[in-house]
């Protein structure tokens, strides 16, 4: 048989096993090889089925691709081409728990669920989104983080991503701790004997409160309600003194984790409310004495509103009923100041405290049995 034969018989068979050309396609090979007249003898016949050949595809390249077409479908069989099921919470937030999702969704196939789930949020006018991940799941978090998700918290086998959604309000996602600290602005107008209070339109009860909200980081707490009261209502205030405070382990609104909650005696400086559209649904000024009795109040909210009467009832006189701020020198170095809150001593603070004989309150009191570590004039040897 001629070299050009045996090539043909090869390539031939190569084309057949490896390159996986149909019946169709092999018939139309054999008719060529058959035709006498074919581009001019037997070479030309091997030319021209070679040039056939290169038509089919290659049968390897099927073989590359065949493991996409598997995850694909594989992902199919995991999860729908829906957005994910979250739980709504009273802020327009939503939970996205990954228990739902298998251990084996491709991440890809998770990204386009989570897309699909971020359009639906948008939609509906969500305000965040929160994301729970188990450890074992931690291969989607690259994922979420493309799509514009941070770490919120992470904590023993979980972490916790969140978003915030709105493009017209800054960021009012809650910082992650083990305490929250949590400020109330207990306006009292001493000329009507009047206390400011509100009613939120995300509040699960019924009971009036005090305007206020969570400290932000570095933020003294006076400092704190008197931004709250401005926010919430409108009033300009002055920081008279801490009326109280409580603390609550197992917030359900701070993850689980401990609050502290702190009730300042504000006096108003400005009259003219503006309630926030966003958060207030009710603002107004009510007599001390009747929403005390009413019933309709918080039981921290009760004991500070008595505290205000005991005061009113002495002129407006609330020296011995608060803790008053006063700016101390920091124990740690780097830190020169610190708010100290307190109850007046000896009729007041700072001179007149000094001039009773107590300390004062700019300094620390010396103590002469401790050595000099705790004398604040040292610089910052100790501070």
């Amino acid at each position: 048989m001629p070299t050009t034969w045996i090539e043909f018989s090869l390539r031939l068979g190569q084309a057949v096993c490896s390159r996986g050309a149909s019946g169709v396609g092999i018939a139309k090979i054999l008719r060529q090889l058959t035709d006498p007249g074919a581009s001019g003898g037997r070479t030309g016949q091997v030319r021209c089925i070679s040039s056939s050949l290169r038509q089919f595809p290659s049968h390897q390249h099927k073989q590359r691709s065949r493991p996409a077409m598997q995850d694909k479908e594989e992902g199919s069989a995991d999860v729908t081409e829906s957005p994910l099921d979250g739980v709504n919470d009273r802020y327009r937030g939503v939970h996205l728990d990954l228990d739902q999702l298998p251990s084996s969704c491709p991440p890809s196939r998770f990204a386009s669920l989570l897309k699909a789930s971020l359009e639906s949020w948008l939609r509906t006018n969500r305000s965040s989104a929160w994301i729970r991940i188990p450890i074992e799941k931690s291969h989607f978090i690259p994922e979420a983080a493309k799509l514009g998700f941070r770490f919120h918290h992470a904590e023993n086998d979980q972490s916790v991503l969140c978003q915030w959604l709105r493009q017209d309000v800054h960021s009012l996602l809650p910082p992650y701790a083990t305490h929250q600290v949590g400020v109330a602005g207990c306006v009292v107008n001493k000329e009507t004997n009047q206390v400011l209070v509100v009613k939120d339109k995300t509040q699960s009860h019924t009971l009036w409160k005090f305007p206020g909200g969570l400290a932000d980081l570095n933020e003294d707490i006076d400092n704190t309600a008197k931004r709250e009261v401005w926010e919430e209502t409108g009033l300009s205030t002055e920081f008279l003194g801490v009326l109280a405070f409580r603390q609550q382990h197992q917030h359900p609104d701070a993850f689980d984790r401990s609050d502290l909650f702190f009730v300042c005696l504000l006096t108003p400086t400005t009259f003219d409310l503006r309630p926030c559209s966003e958060e207030i649904a009710v603002c107004q000024w009510m007599p001390v004495d009747d929403l005390a009795a009413s019933g309709t109040v918080s039981a921290i909210a009760k004991r500070c509103l008595q505290l205000v009467g005991y005061g009113l009832k002495r002129g407006g006189r609330f020296d011995d009923v608060v803790l008053r701020a006063d700016e101390c020198r920091s124990l740690y170095k780097g830190r020169r100041k610190m708010k100290l809150f307190t109850r007046s001593v000896g009729g007041g603070t700072g001179a007149a405290a000094a001039a009773a004989g107590d300390f004062d309150l700019g300094d620390y009191p010396y103590d002469a049995t401790a050595g000099d570590q705790y004398n604040p004039r040292d610089g910052d040897r100790f501070h």
